[in-house]
């Protein structure tokens, strides 16, 4: 049987411009237009969208910055001028408040990143 965990999840997925600039720093390469994967993040269970959003508000940097590293280790070549406005346009977030854990017999590992 299904079981719900004591979290809900935050999902940004990335758009054009995320893809134009990675593609910028290898033009030899094969352009990416999209990933098959997009970034979930657990938040507290008590919260709605309006919290979320505006956690996501707060913390909209360090959401960024994750996501470039994904694509791109080096810092300096990152964009500088990261605003909530540009985030809004490289990336869409979704929030649910309900997530299942369709395999709860297997034990939950962390794994530090």
């Amino acid at each position: 049987m299904n079981k719900t965990i004591n979290r809900s999840v935050l999902i940004i997925i990335p758009k054009q411009p995320y893809y134009e600039w990675g593609n910028s720093l290898t033009p030899d390469e094969k352009a990416i237009d999209k990933f098959d994967e997009c970034n979930s993040y657990l938040l507290d269970e008590d919260w709605d969208i309006t919290q979320a959003e505006r956690f996501l508000k707060i913390n909209f940097d360090e959401f960024f910055s994750d996501l470039l590293h994904g694509m791109w280790t080096d810092e300096s070549a990152w964009p500088q001028n990261r605003t909530w406005k540009i985030f809004g346009e490289w990336f869409d977030w979704h929030f649910s408040s309900m997530v299942w854990d369709v395999f709860p017999e297997k034990k939950v590992v962390w794994e530090e990143w």
